[in-house]
């Protein structure tokens, strides 16, 4: 004994929904026959949807608008759309696939015709086989051979492999291939890709040998050299040495007993920090500014004097290298 599924709960429809599932039965689709050949294309249909066409079919219930019979079969607006785009999906595909098989025979055929040997008549001589000769004189015009189909009147065209191997797999002589055609283009393209990139290499490396041919050529030019004579420059050679400030006591502070055993002008030398180089530069710096600004301004010897290594570079002094002769 079986029991009839029963429909499953759903918010109830409000007025707006119903009146817009009526105006779509109605105004949209053009009426219940209409809307009954859209929904039967589906080719599945769950237990709630067999239970609307049922509905939809029944005579009893013709009086009965769409909203009332989604309702009764538990259809939300959402739902019913959903099941009517299916439906309009499988009728599209099914069209489809009527159009594409009605037109075979004539693809067939084509495809048929296009695999043998095919003869047209010659354009440029009408089938005669000879043309006109432009270069005879007009009170004595000859004919001569037609160059276009060689004075036999006709055109030969021969299929080629593709088209001869597509009418044989329509007449099933010949099984479809397993794609070597794509596996040849595809090394094809890999080989032109590496051929690509080596060639791309050489046009670099050509590229900066001139480069440096032209740069070498310049700076010879500059030093009176012969083009090519220029050897490569030496590494600059850089050796270790401390940056060493040196302090001058004033003279003022010697004389009040501030002297030290060595003089009162003896120089203290300590190892500079880095920290410190910053403090000296900025003071040397303010007392040559003092010193241009006044008129006739004698240097002091009061003030740190600093010892910095050429260039700049903490930690080393850096040798300019040879001259090249």
């Amino acid at each position: 004994m079986t029991t009839a599924s029963k429909p499953p709960k759903h918010e109830p429809l409000t007025r707006a929904e119903e009146r817009a599932l009526n105006n779509l039965e109605s105004e949209g689709l053009g009426g219940r026959d209409i809307l009954l050949d859209k929904l039967l294309h589906v080719p599945d249909v769950s237990p709630d949807e067999e239970r609307l066409l049922s509905f939809l079919t029944d005579p009893e219930k013709s009086r009965f608008g769409l909203a009332s019979l989604c309702s009764d079969a538990g259809f939300s607006v959402a739902r019913f759309l959903k099941f009517l785009q299916r439906a309009e999906g499988a009728r599209a595909l099914v069209g489809a696939i009527t159009h594409v098989h009605a037109q075979g025979a004539e693809v067939a055929r084509d495809a048929m015709s296009l695999g043998r040997i095919r003869k047209f008549q010659c354009a440029a001589c009408g089938g005669d086989g000879e043309v006109l000769d432009k270069a005879s004189s007009k009170d004595a015009q000859t004919m001569k051979k037609c160059i276009v189909c060689l004075g036999i009147g006709e055109i030969v065209r021969e299929p080629t492999p593709a088209q001869q191997k597509i009418a044989l797999q329509l007449m099933g002589m010949l099984a479809q291939g397993t794609g070597v055609s794509l596996t040849v283009n595809n090394t094809a393209n890999a080989n032109a890709k590496a051929e690509a990139t080596q060639q791309t290499a050489l046009v670099d490396n050509k590229f900066m040998d001139s480069l440096r041919a032209n740069t070498d050529a310049a700076i010879a030019k500059s030093r009176g050299l012969k083009p090519g004579t220029m050897t490569a420059l030496p590494e600059p050679e850089v050796v270790d040495a401390e940056v060493m400030i040196r302090e001058q006591a004033p003279a003022e502070e010697a004389g009040h007993g501030g002297a030290t055993e060595a003089g009162a002008h003896s120089p203290v030398g300590r190892r500079m920090e880095p920290r410190d180089l910053g403090d000296v530069v900025g003071r040397a710096l303010q007392q040559g500014s003092a010193g241009s600004t006044g008129a006739g301004a004698a240097p002091t010897d009061h003030g740190p004097r600093a010892v910095i290594p050429p260039l700049g570079i903490p930690g080393g002094v850096r040798r300019p290298p040879p001259a090249v002769t």
